[in-house]
């Protein structure tokens, strides 16, 4: 995994945090937004809808873990809880579109994944600076 990448899911920047914010901010006015209009109607046909939610989450949360500084968990699966909810409900008052618990599922889905993902990076950036250190030590 690339440096910045690994630094930025890690410790990022106050820069870094900014743009999360704004990239969360527009990206959830999108769904909101356009998810209301007709254009919205079977743009993703099942499965393939299942996968849009997934990564639409995997993204927020990603989005999320940025911008709160790489320190809140549990506020991903609160804020993909919410949000998901907030997407279903709104589907119910447009014609066409219908309100899926299975829809709701995979957003959660999305958040999880996210996090066994960063979690797993931080597994190998421990092991690496920990292996490190030990052949440091051992050269001493």
């Amino acid at each position: 995994m690339n440096r910045l990448l690994r630094a930025t899911l890690l410790t990022p920047t106050p820069f870094w945090r900014l743009l999360a914010i704004a990239t969360l901010a527009t990206l959830l006015a999108l769904v909101f937004v356009l998810g209301q209009k007709p254009i919205s109607i079977g743009i993703f046909q099942p499965p393939m809808d299942k996968v849009a939610h997934l990564s639409l989450f995997f993204v927020v949360s990603g989005l999320i873990w940025v911008a709160t500084g790489a320190r809140s968990p549990s506020l991903i699966i609160g804020f993909a809880a919410v949000v998901g909810f907030l997407d279903e409900f709104a589907q119910q008052f447009n014609p066409g579109r219908t309100v899926s618990f299975a829809d709701w599922l995979f957003d959660l889905a999305g958040a999880i994944l996210f996090l066994m993902v960063v979690g797993m990076v931080r597994h190998r950036d421990i092991r690496r600076h920990t292996m490190a250190a030990a052949v440091v030590s051992s050269r001493g």
